[in-house]
């Protein structure tokens, strides 16, 4: 019993190995040493903060949000376009250019990705739609709040583009 009980531990810890970790403070999917986002196109959109997420025009029905009834409000969201393709296997993947053929119809999507703008403090990682609204870990706090967008640090929003082992990167 002991040497079952062994080997399964054992193989949970084998295939947590393979799960990256993030580190503490940062949303999963981001990395450090990413490049920031240059918040080249900012526009207003409308926001459901209940739901957080930007609701098209056919969801919002007199000011409200139809999924939730919570009223939307008009928040700065960064706005970038990338290419959703679905022929890479079971997972879709986001390009910064068409990967397919323009015959392909079913692939490769040109969809528009928003994200809120926030106030982020360099030092201790706090942020909020204002600056002033930002709450620094420790006062005083020698960091610097600068102007950023949340998923800053991801494609296509200033990181690094996903590309599978077995297939060629997208052209340039």
């Amino acid at each position: 019993m002991k040497i079952v009980g062994c080997a399964a531990l054992g193989l949970v810890l084998c295939a947590s190995l393979g799960y990256p970790q993030d580190p503490p403070g940062e949303k999963p999917g981001t990395r450090a040493d990413s490049k920031k986002c240059d918040l080249a196109k900012v526009e207003n959109r409308a926001y459901c903060d209940r739901c957080d997420a930007f609701p098209s025009e056919a969801e919002i029905d007199k000011g409200t949000c139809k999924k939730c009834k919570e009223k939307v409000q008009q928040v700065a969201a960064c706005v970038k376009t990338a290419f959703r393709c679905h022929k890479h296997g079971e997972s879709e993947v986001l390009h910064s250019r068409r990967c397919c053929r323009p015959e392909v119809k079913d692939c490769c999507a040109e969809v528009t990705l928003l994200s809120r703008v926030t106030y982020k403090c360099d030092a201790c990682g706090q942020s909020s739609p204002t600056e002033k609204g930002v709450r620094h870990l420790k006062d005083p706090c020698d960091g610097k709040v600068a102007r950023t967008c949340e998923k800053s640090g991801t494609f296509p929003h200033g990181g690094e583009e996903t590309v599978k082992a077995d297939e060629p990167a997208p052209p340039k």
